[in-house]
C-alpha cells in the first residue's frame, strides 16, 4: 500500500465520525474570514492601519479582535493554553515592533525559519516557545504548505 494511502487510511481509523474533520474545516473557514479582515499578505500596507485597540483594548482591559481570534476561533487547530493579557498589552505599547513581526511573517521571501527566528522576544511575553507567534504565522502562511497548525509536542504524536 502506498505511503499516502497508508496514512490515509490510519487518519480514517483516528477520525472514524468525521468529528475532528468537522472542526478542523470550521476553524478553517474562520480563519479565511480572518484574513479577509487582516489582509495583510494581499496588502502589505494595511499592516500600517491596524489599529492598537484591535490588539488589546484598554478602559477595561480586554482583548483585542485579532487576538480574540488566536485565542477563541483556533482551538481546533492549535493548543489551547491561555496566555497572559500582558502580551497582548505589551503588543499594543510596542505596536511598532509588532507590526516590523507581521510585516516578516507575511514576506514571502524570508523562510519559514527566518519567521520563527524573527525577534519576537523583544515584545515581552512572545518569546516563551514562541507559541503566540507560531500561531501568527500559521494564519497568514497556511494556504502555502510550509507550516502545519501543530503547536506542542502532544499534537505531533
Amino acid at each position: 500500500m502506498p505511503r499516502q494511502s497508508l496514512m490515509q487510511e490510519k487518519a480514517r481509523v483516528f477520525d472514524s465520525n468525521n468529528a475532528i474533520k468537522h472542526e478542523v474545516n470550521i476553524a478553517l473557514a474562520t480563519l479565511k474570514d480572518f484574513r479577509k479582515r487582516y489582509a495583510f499578505t494581499e496588502n502589505l500596507q494595511e499592516i500600517e492601519w491596524i489599529d492598537p485597540d484591535k490588539l488589546f483594548k484598554l478602559s477595561p482591559d480586554q482583548i483585542g479582535d485579532f487576538f480574540i481570534f488566536m485565542e477563541n476561533f483556533l482551538k481546533s487547530l492549535s493548543s489551547s493554553t491561555k496566555i497572559s493579557y500582558n502580551v497582548y498589552r505589551n503588543a499594543r505599547l510596542q505596536i511598532k515592533e509588532f507590526k516590523n513581526l507581521l510585516r516578516k511573517v507575511v514576506d514571502d521571501r524570508a523562510s519559514l525559519a527566518e519567521k520563527i527566528d524573527a525577534p519576537w522576544e523583544r515584545i515581552g511575553g512572545f518569546g516563551q516557545g514562541k507559541t503566540l507567534a507560531k500561531k501568527i504565522i500559521f494564519c497568514f502562511n497556511f494556504e502555502k504548505e510550509i507550516v502545519m497548525q501543530i503547536f506542542s509536542n502532544h499534537q505531533m504524536r
